[in-house]
């Protein structure tokens, strides 16, 4: 009688492994994972989820997804992504759940099928998936989260709002220029990442030329103009930003600029000897 005991500690051992692996696996996965989608931030309100959210129940959708994404064996994850590659139909269900892990791909077409809905109150989430392609190294996924960074009318909690933040310096050091100039903007005018005018002229330096706004080149000059004395190579750079809001359609950026370059070209008083 000790074999039928054997086969149970077997058994028992078995599944203690199978355990280990599969609690290995989501170690794995959860250190891709963004912050903020580790911190429950996902969309709310959406198909699978309307009736708890109709019920008045707050309820956590990133948590239960992700606890469902990392579940999932890697030989899932990875015909859920082959499906997506190939372009094959994609679940809904599926699609977040390969979203969820960090993937790139995923969180940007998950991104457009919550865009497509149409639906203003879930563009937080939207913007959450598309940071996450951007984290991951997709680019084209910038622009759209750029767009929705700079409506008004979205709210963000804190910590999405670093991880969105995160996503674009993560482009940003990559040498993304729409990266850069948003950043930059964004850093000016203060919203909605707060105020960091240094940073902003900064990462302005690294900006092409043709691809800079004159409002925001007109402000930047404005801002380093406002030391004085300026040094030989600031005065370059003011000149810089300059001749980018000269060439504005807007004839008040224009006399502006006329105006800050005449009075940089004066001489500046240094204070007289005692």
């Amino acid at each position: 009688m000790a074999i039928p005991k054997l086969k149970t500690v077997l058994c028992l051992s078995a599944i203690v492994a199978i355990a280990s692996v599969e609690a290995a696996n989501a170690a794995t996965n959860a250190a891709r994972l963004p912050k903020d989608t580790a911190a429950n931030q996902g969309p709310l309100n959406l198909p699978q989820l309307q009736e708890a959210a109709g019920a008045g129940q707050q309820i956590l959708p990133s948590r239960i997804q992700m606890s469902s994404a990392l579940n999932l064996d890697g030989y899932r994850l990875k015909q859920i992504r082959r499906r997506l590659v190939s372009k094959q139909h994609v679940s809904y269900k599926d699609l977040r759940e390969l979203a969820d892990t960090g993937d790139g791909l995923a969180a940007y077409r998950f991104a457009k099928r919550l865009m497509g809905m149409g639906r203003n109150d879930i563009l937080s989430d939207v913007a959450h998936y598309l940071s996450i392609a951007a984290y991951d190294g997709r680019s084209y996924a910038v622009q759209p989260l750029v767009k929705i960074l700079q409506n008004q009318s979205v709210e963000f909690s804190d910590s999405r709002l670093k991880h969105l933040e995160e996503a674009l310096l993560r482009q940003a050091r990559s040498g993304d220029q729409k990266a850069l100039l948003a950043l930059a903007q964004f850093y000016q005018s203060g919203s909605p990442f707060g105020a960091k005018p240094d940073l902003a002229t900064e990462l302005m330096k690294r900006v092409d030329t043709s691809a800079y706004d004159d409002r925001i080149a007109l402000r930047l000059a404005a801002s380093i103009a406002s030391h004085q004395p300026l040094l030989p190579n600031e005065k370059e750079e003011v000149k810089r930003y300059l001749d980018v809001a000269d060439r504005s359609e807007d004839f008040g950026i224009r006399a502006a600029a006329k105006n800050m370059r005449r009075l940089i070209n004066q001489p500046q008083d240094l204070g007289e000897e005692t």
